[in-house]
């Protein structure tokens, strides 16, 4: 949905200090302006990934998402951004709990009234399918995934209900916060349309599989609290359905948070392979 012609906004990165940074790029805060934060990828992001990821984010705020407001499409060097609004005092999920485990329910009560309300969103054409996003992330595992395991997990996703929703496509309690009471998504780039099932494929994912101490890393929690944040969040979106049943209809997608992550390492690591196993029997 990017356009291609755009040419970024030159920065001077000396008017920026670091605030923090992960695997793909750092963030910034502008040392003279509270109000704005600066994400920049790392070289190996292609021009076209910042791109796409910038104008996602910016729709997603124009549709009524709650998420920070998106400025302008930068770069510096070799590297590519964007410039947002900064939410001062924010707070991951992941952190308040951390600090207060008595809370895990209240966050999972409240992250599930935030979900429904953002997969309420109806799809918009400028959005790409999840669906066939996922077909072309799954035959790009054939390096490590069998035919007969890609087929299976084409299978659940063919086999899906067809619906038309707005999905965050990476969607798990690292990517919101919050300030003041006020909930926001981060993290938009993802942004697709399909069944909220598939979303909810990547929060089981995170609550069951993945290395313990990578999951305690990015969350600040023990595995047993996350996993009790889950449960809860499911009997809090599917009310009218009993736990057990709740977490049986999501686990067969938590093998979609496993290809997107190895696309996004081009690797197939033991916690990646333990979860596709798990789900579907075979790599």
């Amino acid at each position: 949905m990017y356009n291609e012609n755009m040419e970024p906004k030159l920065i001077n990165l000396d008017e920026w200090i670091v605030a923090g940074g992960g695997a793909v790029g750092e963030n910034y805060f502008h040392k003279s302006d509270n109000s704005i934060v600066l994400k920049l990828s790392n070289p190996k992001i292609s021009k076209e990934r910042s791109l796409s990821e910038y104008e996602t984010s910016k729709l997603a705020y124009e549709l009524g998402i709650k998420c920070p407001k998106v400025y302008d499409f930068v770069s510096y060097e070799n590297r590519f951004g964007m410039t947002f609004e900064r939410i001062l005092n924010k707070k991951s999920f992941a952190k308040a709990m951390s600090e207060d485990p008595s809370k895990v329910e209240f966050f999972a009560e409240w992250f599930a009234r935030e979900a429904k309300e953002f997969h309420s969103f109806k799809g918009d054409s400028r959005l790409p399918s999840f669906v066939d996003k996922f077909h072309f992330l799954v035959e790009n595992t054939k390096e490590f995934l069998s035919e007969k395991c890609r087929n299976r997990i084409l299978k659940i996703i063919d086999d899906t209900p067809v619906e038309d929703h707005i999905l965050h496509g990476d969607f798990h309690m690292g990517n919101c916060i919050f300030a003041d009471d006020k909930f926001y998504w981060i993290d938009l780039g993802d942004l697709c349309v399909g069944n909220p099932i598939f979303d909810l494929g990547f929060l089981y994912f995170s609550s069951y599989y993945g290395n313990d101490d990578f999951i305690k890393s990015l969350y600040h929690m023990e595995r047993s609290d996350i996993k009790k944040f889950f449960l809860h969040f499911v009997k809090m979106y599917y009310p009218n359905m009993s736990q057990e049943e709740a977490v049986m209809k999501i686990k067969p997608y938590a093998c979609l948070a496993a290809v997107l992550y190895i696309n996004f390492g081009h690797r197939l690591g033991p916690d990646l392979a333990d979860c596709i196993k798990d789900v579907v029997g075979i790599i």
